[in-house]
């Protein structure tokens, strides 16, 4: 499985249902205004999320680290690599805004495990259409030409 960066780089996320308690509290409260909401930077690592999610689905996945100098190379066109921002570059701290105005409103974060296991189950009761096409990320043939033209760069090095 390509995995890019590395291990360490940050990512930011927020569960769908914390996103809807804190929503229905800023309504509920009547806090406006402009809140960054997703886990605090750095709290959650690339490498965590996919030792997690294997741990969780049981998957024996052998986890391909890819800098982000050869992905930049590739011009994604968007939503090829979703969730992950490479940590120098053009984009370099898109993973790094602070919810602290909205955690100071009640924002409240549920782990990990629970996020990931919940979105695996959830995945599961999709249609097979929708779990075989999904609307972001690489496609299995697009992974597998990614991490062969990476293994020939490096073989080349």
């Amino acid at each position: 499985m390509l995995a890019p960066g590395t291990s360490r780089d940050p990512m930011q996320f927020i569960d769908v249902r914390d996103l809807a308690a804190f929503i229905a509290a800023c309504a509920e409260h009547r806090h406006a205004g402009d809140f960054n909401v997703c886990n605090p930077p750095r709290s959650v690592r690339m490498g965590e999320l996919l030792d997690v999610s294997r741990k969780i689905s049981k998957a024996s996945t052998k986890v391909t680290w890819v800098d982000a100098k050869f992905i930049e190379a590739q011009k994604f066109q968007g939503n090829e690599i979703p969730i992950w921002s490479p940590t120098e570059g053009e984009f370099a701290g898109a993973a790094l805004v602070d919810p602290a105005r909205a955690v100071a409103k009640g924002l409240k974060f549920r782990s990990l495990d629970s996020t990931v296991g919940d979105t695996l189950a959830w995945h599961a009761t999709r249609l097979s259409e929708r779990r075989e096409k999904l609307r972001a990320g690489l496609t299995m043939d697009q992974e597998r030409d990614l991490l062969e033209k990476w293994r020939q760069s490096k073989a080349a090095r």
